[in-house]
C-alpha cells in the first residue's frame, strides 16, 4: 500500500467531498467515510488514549449498488505515523477493518438506502493519512489530513446568534460565516440561559491554568468549508485542567 503522491506544493491531497443523500461523504464510491473530522482533524490532548492514540469516530457508508464485502486498511503519510481501527468502544485496535457482505451494523436516515458501519479510526501523530478501500472489482484511497489546529482566542464582540440543543451551545459570529460550539457537558464555570455572550466570554477568559475544569470541545470553525477547519480551541491536560489560549 502506498499513499497517493503529495501535491506540487507538498500539501496533503485530501479527497474531495461528495453529496450523498442528505449528507456528505469523502472519496469515490461505492464505499465512503462520512465527511467530518477526517477533512482536517484537530488533535485534542484530551482525546489521546493512555496508549498514545488519537481517536475519532468514523461512519462508513456503502451505497445500495454494492452488497459485497469490503477491506479497509490504513496508510500512513511521510513519517512515522500509524493508523489502526476499532469496531466499537473497548474493542481491540486492529490494522484493518472488515465490512461483511449483505450486512449493516447500523441504520440511520440521511444516506439513502445504504449500508452503514460505525467504527473508530486511531492515529498516533499528525500528518497525511489515507484509508485504502478494497472490494470486489474496485480499490481506491480516501486521503485526509490530521493537523494540530492553531490557537487563537475567539472574538466574542462579533457574537450575534445563540441557540442550544441539549448540552450543545451554538454561537454564530458576525462576518466570515464563523461559529463557535461549546459542549456544556464539560463546562461548569457559567450557567448560560439566553443572550449570555458576555457571560461565556468572561467565564472562559477568567479560567486559569490551575482551574480544575476541562472545557473539552470549544472550537471556532469556518462554516464555508466542507467538514471542519479548526482554527481555535481550548485543550485539556490528562488531569482535566484547562489550558487557555
Amino acid at each position: 500500500m502506498e499513499l497517493p503522491e503529495l501535491t506540487a506544493d507538498g500539501s496533503c491531497p485530501v479527497s474531495e467531498v461528495e453529496p450523498l443523500g442528505n449528507g456528505r461523504v469523502l472519496g469515490p464510491g461505492p464505499v465512503h467515510p462520512v465527511a467530518g473530522q477526517a477533512v482536517l482533524l484537530g488533535l485534542f490532548s484530551s482525546a489521546r488514549s493512555e496508549e498514545g492514540w488519537y481517536r475519532f469516530k468514523t461512519l462508513w457508508i456503502i451505497t445500495a449498488d454494492y452488497d459485497g464485502a469490503v477491506l479497509i486498511r490504513g496508510v500512513a503519510g511521510r513519517g512515522p505515523g500509524e493508523l489502526r481501527f476499532q469496531r466499537g468502544t473497548g474493542s481491540t485496535s486492529e490494522p484493518s477493518l472488515h465490512l461483511p457482505a449483505n450486512q449493516s451494523w447500523a441504520y440511520g436516515a440521511g444516506y439513502g438506502d445504504s449500508r452503514q458501519f460505525p467504527s473508530t479510526t486511531n492515529i498516533d501523530s499528525r500528518g497525511c493519512y489515507a484509508w485504502q478501500v478494497d472490494g470486489e472489482g474496485f480499490s481506491h484511497h480516501v486521503v485526509f489530513s490530521a493537523q494540530e489546529p492553531s490557537v487563537t482566542a475567539p472574538d466574542w464582540s462579533r457574537a450575534r446568534y445563540l441557540s442550544r440543543s441539549g448540552d450543545v451551545l451554538l454561537i454564530v459570529l458576525e462576518g466570515k460565516q464563523q461559529y463557535i460550539t461549546i459542549d456544556l457537558g464539560h463546562v461548569a464555570v457559567f450557567d448560560c440561559r439566553s443572550d449570555c455572550f458576555s457571560d461565556i466570554g468572561a467565564g472562559l477568559e477568567a479560567l486559569r491554568p490551575d482551574d480544575e475544569l476541562c472545557i473539552g470541545f470549544l472550537y471556532l470553525q469556518d462554516g464555508r468549508q466542507a467538514g471542519k477547519v479548526w482554527v481555535n480551541r481550548y485543550t485539556c491536560e490528562a488531569g482535566g485542567r484547562v489550558i487557555p489560549p
